[in-house]
């Protein structure tokens, strides 16, 4: 069986946990495709582009679907949220990012090692301090991630996440 590339469940991670949502994951999706969708479930209240551990995302389709008067209608405009690698984001239009949420996606084998320490007790730092102009200095604790239990992802989809194509 072939990759899952568009598909609707509840959201299971980050801010918009619960949501229905589309999850497009293929730049192939056409904007056509994501109304059609929005016309045969009305409950769906998320676009999720780039779903699937990532996969690559047609800016094109998302400016669509920021700029169509059809996903609005009655129910509200969806939220649109992109998932970017960080080494990715040089890759998008400053706009788009500025008008969806971004979940930034940084992996990393070691990151399994933080379960060794108290996440009171812990901060993570991201920083760029090289010798040019792109200095950035982050720091947020531990404790304030909110970690996702993924018993039930099977590949790129969760148990009873509906595969459209």
């Amino acid at each position: 069986m072939s990759e899952p590339i568009l598909w609707i469940g509840d959201e299971q991670e980050g801010e918009f946990a619960g949501a229905r949502t589309l999850f497009v994951g293929s730049p192939e999706i056409t904007f056509e495709e994501i109304v059609e969708t929005f016309n045969d479930y009305s409950n769906l209240e998320q676009i999720y582009f780039g779903a699937g551990c990532c996969t690559e995302i047609n800016q094109d389709v998302v400016r669509k679907c920021l700029d169509n008067k059809i996903l609005s209608g009655l129910r509200g405009l969806a939220i649109i949220t992109m998932e970017i690698p960080l080494d990715k984001l040089k890759d998008f239009d400053d706009k788009l990012l500025g008008k969806t949420c971004v979940i930034v996606t940084i992996d990393n084998l070691y990151f399994s090692h933080l379960y060794k320490l108290d996440p009171l007790l812990t901060q993570i730092k991201i920083q760029n301090l090289a010798i040019h102009s792109n200095h950035i200095l982050m720091l947020g604790r531990l404790s304030n991630f909110v970690e996702t239990d993924i018993k039930t992802l099977e590949g790129k989809t969760y148990k009873g996440d509906e595969v459209l194509k």
